[in-house]
């Protein structure tokens, strides 16, 4: 089963200093929530709980996407 890998989690000793450059840093609360969003991103998808629709753009081969046409519907085939 996935672990969920958020800052609290993985550097307990440090909660109260994440809280404080939350708090007072702007640039590490971006970087924070941005690590965050990610983070439940990849948990939601190892959980298979992510729609469908997220999973089959991830499997895509790169540049699949551009193959396309325009209105041309996604491949459903994983």
């Amino acid at each position: 089963m996935p672990d969920k890998h958020d800052l609290h989690t993985e550097f307990p000793e440090f909660k109260e200093q994440i809280h404080q450059l939350k708090q007072h840093n702007n640039h590490f609360a971006v970087l924070f929530n941005r690590y965050h969003e990610i983070d439940r991103e990849i948990y939601r998808i190892e959980q298979g709980i992510y729609p469908s629709d997220i999973k089959m753009r991830v499997s895509e081969p790169l540049g699949a996407c551009n193959a396309r046409q325009p209105g041309e519907a996604m491949s459903t085939t994983l």
